[in-house]
């Protein structure tokens, strides 16, 4: 991914060594950015109250002024100036409090230019800015593939206007953080965002949780999570809720988003379990989140910004991976999509600390998948009892959202048989 913005904010760069701050100012004015180097962070300070709208990029080497102080200063004069911090292995200790500090990025020399560019692009959106490129990803998603261009374009459509939105997908995809996007980039923002889980919820306390997010806040946004999971008696009360609002002045304030889960088992009943008339009410316009398999091409971007933003909670430097361990995290068919894969991330950057993740420090169901079975045989061919066991928890966890009773319950097991199971997995890696 290459992404060349343009209209974007101005850059301030402050970095002590004076070689390396020109050579990655002379690739940011190749690619179209404006820019200035103050001499060192004296001036750079002097500099942020001249230029309010522009994004700050400093070196957490030590200066004339401590670089934690500079983006304390920032963020007190400017709250909403994207700020992103430059580390080198020897200052990886400081990427911790730059965060703490207020870096919405930290970044590691060498820095790559789909780094620094989706650092800058997810930062500005981030702090308010509107995204200024069409094919580039919104603030708060990662990836340009053609399924995920979709999605924005949906997104931006459904910002614009107030009508009812309904996210469906796979568990995993990504359906809160759609609606959040949504929330935030239409005039719904200037209210709170209010998400109900639809799972197990009756009539009266979806009744009282709407009603009380109407009595505390004018407008925003409500978020009705899996709403085909609503008891017969939970539709009707919903149904009954809408018809007052659209009869009431709160329904211009009120925007209302549904999200849907989609089980890709062919078992499944294709069907959503809503009543037709509500089910058109609400999907006035609908949303599709592609499952991680569908969309591979991301799954660069995605490590990339997830070991960021875990090895920053670490207070290391994020690992780079390799072109091997890629190729197996593309090959992997995902069945808890990209929420699967930020946890294995997670786990790999707090058990990890070498700085390149490799083949070898991939699980081995992820690192040696099993080989399609030829002649109609089943796809389980090959493979012992145990990683047949495992593979079928584990994919009834993912399709449970990561639910161990609830799997537990699928697979008439106790819940602590599969934690011990779970247990006996991780000490055998």
């Amino acid at each position: 991914m290459d992404l060349t913005v343009t209209g974007s904010l101005p850059l301030i760069l402050i970095d002590a060594d004076i070689p390396r701050q020109q050579a990655l100012a002379a690739r940011l004015r190749a690619k179209g950015r404006s820019l200035s180097t103050p001499s060192d962070s004296l001036a750079a300070l002097r500099e942020l109250g001249t230029l309010p709208h522009a994004a700050l990029l400093l070196s957490l080497a030590p200066g004339k002024t401590d670089p934690i102080d500079v983006i304390c200063h920032a963020r007190r004069q400017h709250p909403d100036m994207p700020v992103i911090a430059l580390a080198c292995p020897e200052t990886s200790h400081r990427i911790a409090p730059a965060i703490r500090a207020g870096a919405a990025h930290c970044l590691i020399h060498p820095v790559t230019d789909n780094a620094l560019e989706h650092a800058l692009l997810t930062s500005q959106g981030r702090h308010g800015a509107r995204d200024t490129v069409d094919d580039g990803p919104l603030a708060g998603f990662d990836g340009t593939s053609p399924p995920m261009q979709g999605v924005y374009s949906r997104i931006r459509a459904a910002a614009r206007t107030r009508v009812p939105v309904l996210i469906s997908g796979e568990s995993g995809t990504g359906k809160k953080l759609c609606a959040q996007v949504i929330h935030l980039r239409s005039t719904a923002r200037r209210g709170a965002f209010l998400a109900v889980d639809c799972r197990g919820t009756e009539e009266a306390a979806l009744e009282a949780a709407i009603n009380g997010h109407l009595d505390r806040h004018a407008g925003g946004t409500l978020f009705l999570e899996d709403v085909s999971a609503l008891s017969t008696a939970a539709e009707l009360t919903l149904t009954r809720i809408l018809n007052r609002l659209e009869a009431s002045f709160a329904a211009p304030e009120l925007r209302i988003v549904c999200s849907m889960l989609h089980t890709p088992s062919p078992e499944a009943d294709p069907a959503p379990s809503l009543r037709p008339d509500l089910l058109h009410r609400l999907q006035v316009l609908p949303i599709a989140m592609p499952p991680l398999r569908e969309r591979t091409a991301d799954i660069l971007a995605l490590c990339e910004a997830g070991l960021c933003r875990f090895s920053a909670e670490a207070g290391r430097a994020p690992a780079q991976i390799t072109a091997c361990a890629l190729e197996c995290l593309q090959a992997h068919p995902w069945p808890g999509n990209v929420r699967q894969l930020l946890n294995l991330l997670r786990a790999l950057t707090t058990l990890e600390d070498s700085p390149l993740l490799t083949r070898e420090t991939l699980p081995d169901d992820i690192r040696n998948p099993p080989r399609a079975s030829p002649g109609g045989q089943s796809g389980f061919a090959g493979q012992t009892m145990a990683q047949i066991e495992r593979a079928v928890l584990e994919d009834t966890i993912a399709r449970h959202d990561g639910s161990v009773p609830r799997a537990a319950r699928e697979l008439d097991l106790a819940p602590s048989t599969i934690y011990r199971k779970m247990t006996g997995w991780r000490s055998a890696e």
